[in-house]
């Protein structure tokens, strides 16, 4: 074990009196694994907009679902053992029997390297995989402009997806927002890893009004830490945090944005039930929308909602990606 550890200096670590440990990926060529919820299922209405119904799951759909199940986590076990060059390490980590608090994960995507600091207990080599390994964001990239983009990014986690664009297309200026202190420290490092100076991080998270607020950590898989309560389990952790009020924010910045890129837990429909025209100041969206815990909306109620300010829809599937219409927005 001691062949892989690495020295790292005490003032850009997060809580430098911790353990952090080497672990290395290599390629894979594989797409993403999404499982699906067996409780729901979609339904199309008479205008044509999908929504969520209730069922009750018989015994064949349970079946189906549990071996599904087997098949996401035997293929995400398969990609520890092919592609990480010590997979083992996550699950000793989780049964106690290596103490360590930070790793460096390093995995190698065709010709793009990248080393991020990561915790090996809450869940980051999954957002990793996702970003890096499955390229969830592909689809992006064929929307962007030729140049170097400038990225606004609302929950930025340790900085997977602003590393992964900038290796992939380019990166003018980049603000990010990440309100959960240890992934920020993280993302810090990260960010100062790779040597953007340009990227500016703040601290805080983005809703609809300036607050302070309580923001449940899930200390397992802490990219779902939320504002909302009603998004917390056993293993979150409850904690304040400053919340900027994202159309005043904007009022303090030039300029408009090449890519809006969201991740926030559900707090994407307060931005949007507060004002929705702050989105057009920029030209593409990328959001993972979660289902409305009040409302009962989902990822096709935002996009027809976008789609009443200006933005067309290129997909609605696991991510909303909308791309904004300048003649309408332009003309208002």
């Amino acid at each position: 074990m001691s062949s892989f550890l690495k020295e790292v200096s005490p003032r850009t670590v997060p809580d430098s009196g911790r353990n952090w440990i080497a672990v290395n990926a290599v390629n894979n060529p594989t797409g993403s694994g999404n499982t699906a919820n067996g409780s729901q299922v979609l339904n199309g209405n008479t205008t044509g907009n999908p929504r969520v119904v209730q069922t009750e799951a018989r015994p064949a759909d349970a079946w189906h679902m549990n071996l599904q199940s087997i098949r996401t986590k035997a293929k995400h076990s398969w990609q520890l053992i092919k592609h990480f060059q010590h997979p083992l390490l996550v699950p000793l980590a989780r049964l106690g029997w290596i103490k360590v608090d930070y790793c460096s994960f390093r995995v190698r995507k065709g010709k793009f390297d990248y080393n991020v600091l990561g915790r090996p207990l809450g869940g980051d080599h999954r957002i990793l995989r996702e970003v890096l390994v499955d390229e969830t964001y592909r689809p992006l990239l064929e929307l962007l402009p030729p140049e170097p983009v400038r990225l606004l990014e609302i929950g930025a986690h340790i900085g997977a997806f602003t590393i992964w664009l900038h290796l992939q297309h380019g990166i003018s200026e980049a603000f990010c927002f990440e309100p959960d202190l240890d992934s920020f420290a993280l993302c810090q490092f990260n960010f100062g890893r790779d040597g953007s100076s340009n990227f500016q991080l703040h601290g805080k998270a983005i809703g609809g009004a300036t607050r302070e607020s309580e923001i449940w950590i899930d200390q397992v898989a802490h990219a779902k830490s939320s504002l909302l309560s009603k998004r917390a389990n056993c293993a979150s952790r409850q904690s304040k945090v400053q919340v900027l009020a994202l159309s005043e924010w904007l009022k303090q910045i030039e300029g408009d944005f090449d890519v809006l890129k969201m991740d926030c837990e559900g707090s994407e429909w307060e931005i949007l039930d507060a004002n929705p025209a702050v989105f057009a100041r920029s030209s593409i969206i990328v959001a993972e929308i979660h289902n409305d815990p009040s409302r009962g909306r989902n990822i096709y109620d935002f996009a027809s909602a976008l789609g009443q300010n200006g933005f067309t829809t290129v997909s609605s599937d696991h991510l909303y990606i909308g791309r904004r219409n300048f003649e309408i927005t332009n003309s208002k």
